[in-house]
């Protein structure tokens, strides 16, 4: 991605560069920051409707929980993940 860059912010320089899956168009503003979030969630709505209500409740409840410290443990189990999480990370 960093050659597709400066391939587009010094033309002049760089005579051509190779850059594959890079999103370079969000540099310039020409695709909007939510773009893939749209087209996730209207993939996921083609699949079943309630999908994307479904994954937004889940993703609250996850936050609900990341507040709890004595759910840590459970969300260690449930992710199966290698150590119990510390805290809450500030957002």
């Amino acid at each position: 991605m960093l050659s597709a860059w400066l391939r587009m912010k010094y033309p002049h320089v760089f005579q051509g560069a190779l850059a594959a899956s890079a999103p370079i168009l969000f540099f310039d503003g020409y695709v909007s920051p939510d773009a893939y979030d749209d087209i996730a969630t209207n993939d996921f709505r083609k699949a079943d409707e309630q999908c994307p209500v479904n994954i937004k409740a889940g993703f609250e409840q996850l936050e609900d929980l990341r507040k709890q410290s004595e759910s840590y443990e459970d969300i260690a189990r449930i992710f199966n993940l290698c150590a119990v999480p510390s805290g809450p990370a500030e957002v």
